[in-house]
C-alpha cells in the first residue's frame, strides 16, 4: 500500500508524519515506548481510518520505584531519557528527547559559511497519577520537527568602461534562501476507570496538529557609480491538518470465554492543503519602482468523522478462538455524508504440539489522501480530504497462515494474503509533477488496486545467536477501467516489491557485549520513464510540439 494507507498511532492518536531523514529514522524513540503492536492482516474493529495496516504505539508511563535515566550519543543523533516518581509512587513521569547534533551546531555552521543544514528532534513527555485503585489519569505530549535550510550568494565585482573609456566597477549580489520545517504536535488527556471486576473504561481527549512550512527569499542587488538597484521577492507556502477528537473504549468480561470491547470516537478535521503568500519589491536608488504586492491562495476544508465499534474475543474450548467485530463510520464533508460499515472476523485453531492455523477477513475505509508528486513520500506531499467527487478508499483484506512453535527456541510461519482496493487515486498522465492542491480533483483519477503474496518467517529465540529471517513474495498493481490512465490496462504500483528478504542476527558475547547485524534485499521501485520522443502536429497552425513517448505507466523497474 501507499504511505498514507498505514495508520500510525501514538497513544491512540493518528500521526501524519512518522519518519525523519527520508525514512532512515522513526519518530518513535525506543526509550519512550512501552509497547508496539503491528496489525497487517487481521484488524480489530477498534481501529479504522486507513486501508492497509495499523501500528499502535503506547508510550512509557514512568517508573514508580525510583529514578532511572540514560544519555547516549551516536554518529547521527543524541538522545536522553529520564523517568521516576514525583513525590510519591502514585505520580510518575517519563521524559525522552532526541535530536541530530546538526541542530545545535547550526549557528556555528552559519558562521563558517555552510550553505545548507538539516536537523530533526523528537520530544516525548508523560505524567501519570493514580487517584485510587479504580481511577488513573495521565497527560501526554509529543512534538517532532524536521528542519532544512539552504542559502546561496553569488557576489561579483566587474570592471567596465564608460563612453569616455573611463573605468568603473559594478558590484552585484545574487542571493537565494530556502527554509523548510515540518512535523507533528500531539497532546492527550486520558482517564482510566474500573467500574467493577467486569467493566473497564479508557477515555481520552486529544489535539493533533501537522504543519509544513516553506519560505524562499531571492534578491538581486546591483550598484555602480551612478545607480543602485534592488529586487527582492519572498514566497511562503503552508500546509497543515488540525485534528480535535475524543474517544471512549470499554472492555466488558461477561464470562471467562468472552472479552467484549466496544466504544466510539469523534474527530473534527480541519484541512489546510495549501496557503501561499508572495511579495515583491523593486527599488531604484531611493525611488520605489513597484510597491509590495501580496497574494493569498488558500482552500481550507473541514470534515467530521464519527465511528462506533464492537468486537468480542471468544474462546471456544482449548483449541479454538474467534474474534468477530463490526465498525460503523461516518464522514461528513461539505454537503456529502459517507457511511461505511466495516465487518471484521478472525479465527484461530490450535492442534497441539505447537501447530496452529489462522485466517482473517477485514474491510477498511480511508477518508484522507496523500497527493504524492513523485516516487518517494516527501514532506512536500499534500494531505487532502475526500470530497463529493472523490469517495473514500475501501479495502478488503483476506489472510490465512500456518504456524509452528513445537521446536524449542524456534518459531515458523507461512502466511498468504490478498487485498482488493477501491477508489485509489493516481495523477492523470502528464500530471505526475503536479504539486499544488488547487483544482487537484480535476488532475486525478479514481481506480482499483490489488495486492497479494506470501510471507515466510523463521525466528530463533534462545541461545547466544538469535534473530529472524523473513522472505516475502508479492505483487501490487493498479487499474483504471475508464481508460483515464494507461489506456485502462493494469500497471505495477510504485511500491510493488516482488522480492523482500531480511536477515537479522543478534550475537551475545559475554554478559556485557552484544553485536547485531541486519541485511536486507528489496526489489526496486517502479517509475515512469520516456522511451523516446515524438512530434505531435497541429492541423491548424502546421507547427508541431515535441512530446515524450511513454508506452505505459511505471514502465521502468529500478
Amino acid at each position: 500500500g501507499g504511505a498514507d494507507e498505514n495508520l500510525m498511532l501514538i497513544d491512540g492518536i493518528s500521526l501524519y508524519n512518522v519518519s525523519h531523514l527520508l525514512g532512515l529514522f522513526s519518530v518513535f524513540t525506543p526509550e519512550s515506548l512501552k509497547k508496539a503492536t503491528l496489525y497487517k492482516g487481521s484488524f480489530p474493529a477498534r481501529y479504522g481510518g486507513r486501508a492497509s495496516s495499523v501500528l499502535y504505539v503506547r508510550t512509557n508511563d514512568g517508573n514508580a520505584n525510583g529514578f532511572h535515566g540514560s544519555v547516549s550519543a551516536g554518529l547521527l543523533s543524541e538522545k536522553l531519557h529520564f523517568e521516576g516518581p514525583i513525590g510519591s509512587p502514585k505520580t510518575t513521569y517519563s521524559l525522552s528527547a532526541r535530536g541530530m547534533h546538526t541542530f545545535l551546531l547550526d549557528p556555528l555552521a552559519r558562521l563558517l559559511g555552510s550553505p545548507a543544514n538539516y536537523a530533526f528532534y523528537d520530544i516525548n513527555a508523560k505524567i501519570a497519577h493514580r487517584i485510587s485503585d479504580s481511577d488513573r489519569i495521565s497527560a501526554g505530549f509529543y512534538m517532532g520537527r524536521d528542519y532544512f535550510r539552504y542559502s546561496d550568494s553569488d557576489k561579483r565585482s566587474m570592471r567596465y568602461y564608460g563612453p569616455d573609456y573611463e573605468p568603473y566597477e559594478r558590484l552585484t549580489d545574487d542571493m537565494s534562501k530556502i527554509r523548510m520545517n515540518w512535523g507533528n504536535t500531539v497532546g492527550v488527556l486520558r482517564w482510566n476507570h474500573i467500574f467493577n471486576g467486569n467493566l473497564f473504561l479508557d477515555a481520552s481527549a486529544y489535539v493533533n496538529r501537522y504543519r509544513m512550512n516553506v519560505e524562499t527569499i531571492s534578491s538581486y542587488w546591483e550598484k555602480d557609480a551612478e545607480a543602485e538597484t534592488r529586487d527582492r521577492m519572498e514566497y511562503g507556502f503552508f500546509s497543515g491538518i488540525l485534528d480535535i477528537g475524543a474517544r471512549a473504549d470499554f472492555e466488558y468480561v461477561p464470562m471467562s470465554e468472552h472479552l467484549v470491547k466496544f466504544g466510539a470516537e469523534y474527530v473534527r478535521h480541519a484541512f489546510n492543503p495549501e496557503t501561499e503568500r508572495s511579495s515583491q519589491m523593486i527599488k531604484n536608488n531611493d525611488v520605489v519602482m513597484d510597491t509590495t504586492m501580496r497574494s493569498d491562495v488558500s482552500n481550507r476544508s473541514w470534515g467530521d468523522e464519527l465511528s462506533f465499534y464492537a468486537e468480542d474475543d471468544i474462546t471456544l474450548g482449548d483449541h479454538f478462538s474467534l474474534n468477530p467485530g463490526l465498525r460503523l463510520s461516518l464522514f461528513h464533508t461539505g454537503r456529502q455524508v459517507y457511511f461505511c460499515p466495516e465487518p471484521r472476523l478472525s479465527f484461530k485453531a490450535s492442534f497441539g504440539k505447537g501447530w496452529a492455523v489462522k485466517t482473517a477477513y477485514s474491510r477498511m475505509s480511508q477518508y484522507v489522501h496523500q497527493l504524492a508528486s513523485g516516487n518517494l513520500s516527501l514532506p512536500s506531499d499534500l494531505w487532502v480530504p475526500i470530497t463529493g467527487k472523490i469517495p473514500p478508499v475501501k479495502s478488503r483484506i483476506v489472510s490465512a497462515g500456518g504456524y509452528y512453535g513445537g521446536l524449542e527456541g524456534w518459531e515458523f510461519s507461512l502466511e498468504l494474503y490478498w487485498k482488493k482496493l477501491d477508489n485509489v487515486l493516481e495523477y492523470l498522465d502528464g500530471k505526475r509533477a503536479f504539486t499544488s492542491s488547487s483544482g487537484w480533483e480535476s488532475n486525478v483519477a479514481v481506480g482499483e488496486g490489488r495486492s497479494y503474496g506470501a510471507e515466510l518467517y523463521v525466528r530463533k529465540t534462545v541461545g547466544r545467536t538469535t534473530g529472524p529471517v523473513s522472505y516475502t513474495l508479492s505483487k501490487s498493481d493498479r487499474i483504471f477501467r475508464n481508460g483515464s490512465i494507461n489506456n485502462g490496462r493494469r500497471f505495477p504500483f510504485v511500491y510493488d516489491r516482488r522480492h523482500n528478504l531480511c536477515v537479522d542476527v543478534n550475537q551475545r558475547i559475554g554478559k556485557r557485549i552484544d553485536l547485531s547485524a541486519v541485511w536486507r534485499f528489496d526489489s526496486g521501485h517502479w517509475m515512469t520513464v520516456p522511451e523516446g520522443w515524438t512530434i505531435v502536429m497541429d492541423d491548424q497552425s502546421g507547427f508541431g510540439d515535441i512530446v515524450p513517448y511513454i508506452p505505459s505507466r511505471n514502465n521502468y523497474h529500478l
